[in-house]
């Protein structure tokens, strides 16, 4: 699994300030949990974000490695609010519609083997009674959707307003621009939220415990350099992985035809 873990490794440089350079003129993550702040505020009181429910703990905010003078490490409900999901009854069928008949709505299944970053809907949309029915909420186009059960860690962004059964912990980014970046670092700590996930077996991780996930927090054009490293880094883990497929389709190939395995 080399490109599995050169994958990983990528991943962690990116949310340790290790895999782009830092600017001096870049504006600082302080001045940016400003800029949170203020349109947090303007979302709640323009109507357009219920206010998030306080899901903080109480305890401490740990920082687990080093992070760039620039960075800050802050808890992630302090960049976005975390939203939950629901689902009508599966009894009554005219809780759900065909595929863009109605609202988009997602279940982890529709994430499982899903490779693009950015979902529109999945494999059934909730009807307006089912939206009426369940405590599914209509999120907003650049929600990180992080699944939080069965299984844990499925990372993609909403390319349009969408909903979510209760297998969602999803991050409604308060700046928007931030919505990829939390969507890379989400990917990177998929393993470690797993691995502090309640129960054996059948794993679940509740809104407390993403609300309280620490964040690094980078300026925002960093945030940007960042997403676009990444994505070349991904392309290339692409093209590596389809040539080794290419070899051992080609190597299966000549086996069958000589009946002789070849080095």
């Amino acid at each position: 699994d080399a490109v599995a873990r050169l994958r990983r490794f990528i991943l962690d440089l990116a949310v340790r300030g290790k895999l782009v350079r830092q600017y001096p003129n870049d504006e600082p993550a302080p001045a940016l949990l400003k800029r949170i702040a203020k349109e947090k505020a303007r979302l709640i009181k323009a109507g357009d974000l219920r206010k998030p429910r306080d899901l903080d703990d109480g305890s401490a905010l740990e920082e687990p490695f080093a992070i760039p003078a620039t960075w800050r490490w802050v808890r992630l409900d302090t960049v976005g609010a975390i939203v939950g999901g629901g689902t009508p009854s599966a009894t009554d069928a005219e809780n759900f519609v065909e595929p863009g008949e109605g609202i988009p709505w997602l279940t982890p299944a529709d994430l499982g083997g899903y490779s693009d970053l950015y979902i529109s809907r999945g494999a059934r949309d909730l009807s307006e009674k089912g939206s009426r029915a369940s405590s599914a909420t209509l999120i907003p186009a650049g929600t990180v959707l992080f699944t939080s059960r069965a299984p844990i860690g499925y990372v993609a962004i909403a390319a349009n307003s969408i909903s979510t059964n209760q297998g969602f912990k999803s991050i409604v980014p308060y700046v928007a621009d931030c919505s990829r970046f939390i969507a890379t670092a989400m990917k990177a700590f998929a393993p470690e939220i797993d691995a502090r996930a309640p129960g054996t077996t059948f794993k679940e991780v509740s809104g407390k415990i993403v609300a309280a996930v620490p964040f690094p927090l980078p300026p925002l054009a960093e945030q940007h350099r960042i997403v676009a490293k990444v994505g070349e880094l991904m392309a290339l883990c692409d093209r590596l992985e389809a040539a080794r497929a290419q070899r051992e389709a080609t190597r299966e190939l000549a086996t069958g035809r000589t009946g002789v395995a070849l080095d």
